[in-house]
């Protein structure tokens, strides 16, 4: 039996950790001893404790960087190692692997575990933040380093497949691609009336007989919610009868508030809050938006999909490879306000198009984004 160590940098609930929760649930238990390291008391952790995962805290351990804390880090991730002895290190998140490569180089250097495999996802790479051209080129020059320290590296979506060919001194065997999918046991959608009823008591809202319009994020720089909002605020002034949800926490929400409020959509615009397992209420929408400016391959979308909805994504990461372009819905690019309203425009124009975009959807959905394949293709590696 291979004992499998997954190492995630936060326990809160995003794509990156519901990858770890899908892969640990569903590992053969018969052939794989599964753990999970992590920092943080999140949802996550509260999760697999439930399905019986062990967990492995990381303190110190944060997505913002802290020197101090990056080497209590270091110092408790070489003491889990030491403690665990796993057959294969599993990385998650940007920042966990790059501490993790590192560590996990040293330990087979110096404890001599020579058959240790480390292997690292790709949720996006972080080099394709909105940051400065500096900061860009050291995290691409940290993740290039993770590349190399690893023994494969999997991807999620063709254009950071593509970008990672061109990593230098790296072997293009390192790299499979792997496309995300969702177990069929866990795609619970409501009906649209059921949807709706839940959704405004869940978030205090009273839901008219409107156009909704909706999103599930974090309020993060990264997904571009700024930009959503001033497309809707373009819209708004077109008389169209909208109302838009955004559900997600996170630190941007005063900066949120703020623009909803300057822009007078305290009336039309409505950020929940976080909502457990927000894919039940995804048929309230009529329409589903990603605006986001950096991606891996997100699982909203795809949830989505499955739930028939019509969709609006920006050109990062993996979302074209989601979105048939006019076939399930609309690709935009980030930060592009006008095409974005222009978009969301055409949709609210013809109920028939989101009905075909929508069917169309989920169809490509349960063909192309299969949970079975990219669990097989995850234990293919585990195993060579």
């Amino acid at each position: 039996m291979k004992k499998v160590l997954f190492i995630i940098t936060k326990s809160n609930w995003g794509g990156a950790q519901r990858y770890v929760y899908d892969l640990t649930t569903h590992l053969p238990k018969n052939e794989f001893d599964v753990s999970v390291a992590l920092g943080g008391n999140g949802l996550l952790k509260e999760r697999l404790n439930k399905a019986g995962i062990r967990t492995v805290p990381i303190p110190h351990l944060e997505r913002d960087v802290n020197i101090i804390k990056e080497l209590l880090s270091l110092k408790s991730l070489w003491n889990i190692l030491m403690r665990e002895n796993p057959d294969i290190v599993h990385l998650n998140s940007s920042k966990i692997g790059g501490l993790g490569a590192f560590i996990a180089k040293i330990y087979k250097l110096t404890i001599r575990h020579r058959s240790l495999i480390t292997i690292f996802t790709v949720h996006g790479w972080a080099f394709n933040e909105d940051r400065s051209k500096w900061a860009r080129y050291l995290i691409r020059m940290i993740q290039w380093a993770t590349v190399l320290l690893c023994d494969r590296v999997i991807i999620i979506s063709n254009r950071d497949f593509r970008q990672a060919i061109h990593l230098p001194l790296v072997e293009h065997k390192k790299f499979v691609l792997i496309p995300l999918g969702i177990p069929e046991e866990n795609i619970e959608i409501l009906p649209r009336v059921q949807a709706r009823k839940e959704l405004s008591a869940l978030a205090r809202i009273s839901l008219q007989k409107r156009f909704l319009i909706g999103t599930v994020a974090e309020l993060t720089k990264n997904k571009g919610l700024i930009y959503l909002i001033d497309a809707i605020h373009k819209l708004s002034t077109a008389n169209y009868q909208l109302q838009t949800i955004i559900i997600g926490e996170g630190e941007e929400r005063k900066k949120l508030e703020k623009q909803i409020t300057s822009f007078g959509l305290e009336n039309t615009v409505y950020l929940s809050g976080f909502i457990p397992d927000a894919s039940r209420y995804l048929r309230a929408f009529d329409l589903f938006i990603s605006a986001s400016l950096k991606e891996g391959l997100p699982y909203t979308l795809i949830e989505a999909m499955h739930a028939e909805r019509p969709i609006i994504g920006t050109r990062v990461g993996g979302i074209p490879d989601l979105i048939e372009q006019e076939g399930t819905g609309i690709v935009v690019q980030p930060k592009d306000t006008n095409a974005l309203a222009g978009a969301m425009q055409k949709f609210l124009d013809n109920e028939q198009l989101r009905h075909s975009f929508g069917k169309a959807g989920k169809k490509r959905a349960k063909n192309r984004f299969s949970f079975a394949a990219m669990l097989a293709y995850t234990i293919a590696i585990y195993k060579e």
